[in-house]
């Protein structure tokens, strides 16, 4: 985890350790910065209608896991959905540096180098109440999926060539929200990382694709 989120945080780099966790990653292609990974949907007004449209989308990524956010309005809360939904280590802390380590996971042991999707129906409950937690939540999801897929290019000790070292895996994030004003608010949000994440890669800028949600098939 890059130095300055941890400073940021007010954390020690030993103060998590995931159990689950193991160390050793390499690199394979699962596809580049072309295509957006970052992906807000707007008039999505069911579960149902969120699941078929990742169902149709990315019908052979290996975890698909989806955060229920209508009830999710504290950070608190979030966490506990979060956890809920992707429960890929022993233990989680519910804080931000726990969040950070759940989402690397997507890319370790034998989840590396495979295309996932994380979707969170109704992340705009949680921006309306805390919108300072929100964008804290909303900047370690899309940065480390962001190193997920180019691991961490101004590390000096980082080597994409190192096999024993490192697997591109592509962590896709889906936001679905009811009003085209929330996805829109959203999408300013994370259309820039922040600052912590400058010593970690070139450009902060992430590519995101937003767009109004098909219809259910069945409909």
């Amino acid at each position: 985890m890059h130095r300055r989120l941890r400073a940021r945080l007010g954390l020690q780099d030993d103060e998590y350790v995931c159990d689950a966790c193991p160390r050793g990653r390499k690199k394979a292609e699962v596809g580049g910065l072309e295509a957006p990974w970052i992906h807000i949907l707007y008039d999505v007004r069911s579960l149902h209608q969120l699941e078929d449209f990742v169902g149709t989308q990315f019908p052979k990524v290996a975890l698909k896991p989806l955060i229920d956010g209508r009830e999710t309005t504290s950070l608190a809360r979030f966490y506990e959905e979060v956890f809920k939904a992707a429960p890929l280590v022993n233990q989680f802390g519910a804080n931000p540096d726990a969040l950070i380590d759940l989402i690397r996971t997507f890319g370790w042991g034998g989840y590396a180098g495979k295309q996932h999707v994380l979707s969170w129906f109704q992340p705009e409950a949680f921006l309306t109440r805390e919108p300072l937690a929100f964008e804290m939540v909303l900047d370690i999801i899309v940065g480390v999926s962001k190193e997920l897929l180019v691991g961490e290019e101004l590390d000096p000790t980082f080597d994409p060539n190192d096999e024993r070292d490192w697997v591109s895996t592509r962590l896709d994030v889906v936001f679905a929200c009811n009003r085209e004003v929330d996805a829109i608010a959203i999408s300013e949000l994370a259309q820039n990382l922040s600052d912590t994440w400058r010593d970690e890669f070139k450009s902060l800028e992430i590519p995101i694709e937003m767009m109004r949600s098909p219809r259910l098939r069945s409909e």
